[in-house]
């Protein structure tokens, strides 16, 4: 008699396929969402450095260019000339006010403008004379900081804009120019003083990726090129 023995099959059940795919389908889920916070959060890191970095740029170059304000070449031709000689170069403007009797400062604005003399090009350049490429300038427009090379009043055309609305937008751009008159001598043979002034810049900033970030950079600039100004018997009056 021909004797038949049944083995057992191992294996899953429907059931236990389904249990077994639901779990692997959560693991791959929460996997994913890790993931993918993991991606945002280092997608801001990278938004929030290159926003960081944009500024610092931009408020160096403002204060290392505005520091140069009213170099002259030329002027060293000048000693031992026995006559008050004027620094073409020497006049800082703010929104398109100099420092005056009239306007003694501090002044604050959002438009700087200065000259210098241009060295790289010592030939054409470097002589003296405030040429139209001599003449610069920053100041806020359209929520970025603008540069003009040739800026002879803050609504002239041409600014080209130094920093990119798309990673930031700048809220605010204030720079105050204060001028501090150092008579040489006493009263009443005080005849020259010596204008030392400063500028500080305040930079505010916010950005359109990263929702919340926004920085404020403030620094004082001591312009090197101190203005020099004839006066009267006894009518220089420190301040």
């Amino acid at each position: 008699m021909l004797t038949v023995t049944s083995k057992r099959h191992g294996g899953f059940t429907l059931v236990e396929l389904l249990v077994g795919m639901v779990i692997g389908m959560t693991v791959l889920a929460a996997i994913t969402q890790i993931m993918v916070s993991s991606n945002s959060t280092n997608l801001d890191t990278l938004r929030m450095v290159r926003f960081n970095q944009e500024m610092r740029s931009v408020m160096n170059l403002m204060t290392s260019d505005i520091r140069r304000a009213g170099f002259n070449a030329y002027a060293v031709s000048q000693v031992g000339q026995g006559t008050t000689m004027a620094n073409p170069f020497g006049g800082l403007s703010v929104d398109d006010v100099a420092i005056s009797t009239a306007s003694p400062g501090p002044l604050s604005g959002g438009c700087i403008r200065y000259g210098y003399d241009d060295s790289s090009n010592a030939a054409t350049n470097a002589d003296g004379v405030l040429n139209g490429n001599e003449q610069y300038g920053f100041k806020l427009n359209g929520g970025a900081v603008q540069r003009h090379t040739t800026a002879t009043a803050c609504a002239d055309a041409g600014w080209q804009a130094l920093t990119d609305t798309s990673n930031l937008t700048v809220t605010a751009l204030t720079f105050t120019l204060q001028d501090n008159l150092v008579c040489q001598g006493t009263a009443p043979n005080a005849f020259n003083g010596i204008h030392d002034q400063t500028v500080t810049i305040t930079f505010t900033a916010t950005s359109p990726l990263v929702t919340g970030l926004a920085r404020t950079l403030t620094e004082t600039v001591h312009v090197r090129n101190n203005r020099y100004q004839y006066f009267a018997a006894g009518d220089c009056a420190p301040t």
